[in-house]
């Protein structure tokens, strides 16, 4: 286990606990609410400006708790690379031979790969690996959303049983960028990497969706944010639709069109 030493560990333990319990200031911004409404879904858009301003939609939602779905990709991605289940962007897990819906799934998969298309039954392998003490051990170490695993290790951030708010997907995000959380800079370099879904002149854009629905939701979130020659703007991305696919993908447009009009991305700025 590639950890840092066990005093660090704790102290970012105890800083993980100061930093979700801030009260974030969030101005509201009617321009981001029509946003939702052009792509004809509801939700919720945090977005934090290179000059530290916080924009949102609806600041009363700053703490409703939903299932991560597939964001919880990048905390899983974490704790593989440092806990030795994975060695690097490349590691690869043998497809299992079920036909899955999505084709693209249906192959053997490297971390990089996983991520990016968002392979479902890769991460479950990942946790399965990590095994339920270690995986509750980094769930409270970082202090992440509720913390609960739940009954089963391998769909905890799928079912309901863990939940985040968009106000802890934005604090952990920022912690991630900074370096903040406590795994090995190696580990944390490694994920940002196979975070990138777009880049431009002057820009990047790191991020992770997910969708998923119980029957308390059917959300979809796009979360990360932007790099445009060290400027740093963060932004959290929340959808609420009764699809049954593709609610990560909404909620990235909307994402892009936000960034777009807040002069952050380009016009025709493309997001994968």
């Amino acid at each position: 286990m590639k950890t840092n030493c066990f005093g660090k560990i704790i102290l970012f333990a105890v800083l993980s606990l100061f930093s979700f319990g801030t009260k974030l200031q969030a101005q509201t911004n009617a321009s981001l609410d029509s946003l939702f409404s052009a792509h004809e879904v509801t939700g919720f858009l945090l977005l934090e400006r290179a000059d530290g301003s916080i924009l949102c939609t609806d600041s009363s939602r700053l703490d409703e708790q939903h299932l991560p779905a597939s964001t919880f990709k990048i905390l899983n991605s974490l704790i593989a690379l440092e806990e030795g289940v994975l060695q690097d962007s490349s590691s690869v897990i043998k497809w299992d031979g079920v036909e899955r819906s999505w084709s693209l799934w249906n192959r053997d998969q490297t971390l990089a790969s996983a991520i990016r298309y968002s392979v479902v039954w890769y991460y479950q392998e990942v946790a399965r690996r990590v095994g339920r003490e270690r995986m509750q051990y980094w769930l409270d170490t970082v202090g992440y959303g509720s913390a609960i695993i739940g009954e089963e290790i391998d769909r905890f951030w799928l079912d309901g049983s863990l939940q985040i708010s968009p106000h802890q997907q934005f604090e952990f995000l920022k912690r991630l960028q900074a370096g903040d959380l406590p795994f090995s800079e190696q580990t944390m370099e490694t994920v940002k990497s196979i975070m990138v879904r777009g880049q431009g002149d002057g820009w990047t854009l790191y991020g992770k969706t997910g969708g998923g629905s119980n029957e308390f939701d059917s959300i979809g979130w796009f979360i990360g944010w932007v790099d445009s020659n060290g400027s740093i703007e963060t932004f959290v991305t929340l959808i609420q639709s009764d699809r049954q696919r593709g609610r990560g993908t909404q909620a990235m447009r909307v994402s892009r069109d936000a960034l777009i009009q807040h002069g952050i991305l380009p016009e025709g700025s493309v997001l994968r």
